[in-house]
């Protein structure tokens, strides 16, 4: 069969590539085609566009390239009505995606029926009359609306086929307050770190004497980083004398941007070795996102820090528009405060050395390790890319 895989910045990427490679093992005869990045060109097929091409985050760099943004999505609808593939699979990246989506739609013109539990049942009593409808548009890593516009349900029921969920959450989200039956697959970043700890068991205790890290993980966009790196790097330096400090360097994001905020400090920059300095770290500043629950997966204590124009007014609009208590995913899972967020009008430099310090050594530290235990224990064992490539083949192939 032919899949179709759009991926949008660094994470999706690594996801889906797995993805591709468990579809191959489901599917031995899969062609793919792709916006992703080089991780995805590993498992094979043709890339349209990098991922790099896509990125932009906020009002302004969006606004500034919209012209270029337009253009990538007209040549990704085009290019999948050419290629006419059975399946298009969404990864995360909600803007450009739900787009996607809403096209693929509206191209095979199919009146499938709006309410999602009778197209359920609808697949179940007529198997290869709705499995043939052409393409399928399957969502891996779904959008994450419980947090904000709520109101893309609407979207997802209509133009999604399939959604398949790596939050164990968001099922309650989707199919007991929207009726709107969705897949667990399970965790794959749970996964990922999991293989990343066994594949170097007999490797730990190789550092020696050297001090501690403290580990910076600033984002992934040149935004975010913009914004947070400088000030969780004068933070950390409070300790750089018992501590080493060393940052995380996104992969689409060159050493000379980073330069720019380390240079005339004692920071050490790595690049694509995160799950390496995780694995050695003693404490870490992270920016909100998949980060914060890798780093819980390791077992690495932490302050979450994310600052925003505006502050003050971003803190007060966070309770009065954001739908959930939490922007960590760590929090989100556990459904507890178990590390500290300074987000907005709490993010600050003496902020951050408080929380740090407190995590450094003693009581806080223990607590929070004792959480992460509940988060490893709400994700389940399930993995991932293979039950979520099971599942989609499954539908895809005609009844026997």
């Amino acid at each position: 069969m032919k899949y179709y895989l759009i991926a949008g910045e660094a994470s999706g990427d690594l996801h889906a590539s797995r993805l591709m490679f468990a579809l191959k093992e489901q599917d031995p005869e899969a062609e793919f085609r792709f916006i992703g990045g080089d991780l995805m060109a590993t498992a094979g097929g043709t890339m349209v566009k990098h991922y790099s091409e896509l990125a932009y985050m906020g009002f302004i760099p969006v606004l500034l390239h919209l012209p270029t943004i337009l253009s990538n999505m007209k040549r990704c609808k085009q290019d999948i009505t050419a290629w006419q593939p059975d399946v298009v699979i969404l990864v995360d990246y909600p803007g450009f995606n739900l787009s996607i989506a809403k096209y693929v739609h509206k191209k095979k013109g199919a009146a499938r029926p709006k309410d999602a539990c009778y197209r359920r049942d609808a697949r179940r009593s007529m198997g290869q009359e709705v499995r043939n409808l052409k393409p399928q548009v399957f969502y891996y890593i779904s959008p994450k609306i419980w947090a904000w516009k709520e109101y893309r349900i609407k979207n997802i029921k209509r133009d999604v086929d399939e959604l398949f969920s790596i939050l164990p959450f968001e099922v309650d989200f989707f199919e007991k307050k929207h009726h709107y039956p969705i897949h667990y697959v399970g965790n794959p970043t749970a996964d990922e770190v999991k293989e990343f700890l066994g594949a170097r068991s007999e490797e730990r205790g190789a550092r020696g004497n050297l001090k501690p890290i403290i580990a910076l993980l600033a984002g992934s966009r040149r935004q975010e980083i913009k914004d947070n790196l400088p000030t969780m790097i004068r933070a950390a330096q409070k300790y750089e004398g018992q501590y080493e400090l060393v940052l995380a360097g996104a992969p689409s994001i060159d050493d000379a941007y980073y330069e720019k905020f380390i240079a005339g400090t004692n920071v050490r920059l790595v690049k694509n070795q995160t799950y390496q300095l995780l694995s050695e770290a003693h404490a870490a500043l992270v920016t909100s996102g998949t980060a914060t629950l890798e780093t819980a997966l390791f077992g690495v204590p932490q302050v979450v820090c994310y600052e925003t124009p505006l502050p003050q007014l971003i803190g007060w609009l966070r309770k009065k528009i954001l739908k959930v208590k939490y922007i960590s995913l760590v929090n989100l899972v556990a459904d507890r405060e178990v590390v500290r967020e300074l987000v907005a009008d709490s993010f600050s430099q003496a902020n951050i050395e408080h929380e740090l310090e407190k995590i450094l050594d003693g009581p806080d530290r223990e607590q929070m390790l004792k959480g992460y235990q509940d988060v490893w224990q709400r994700l389940g064992k399930e993995k991932a890319p293979v039950n979520a490539a099971r599942i989609m083949v499954s539908l895809l192939r005609p009844s026997v």
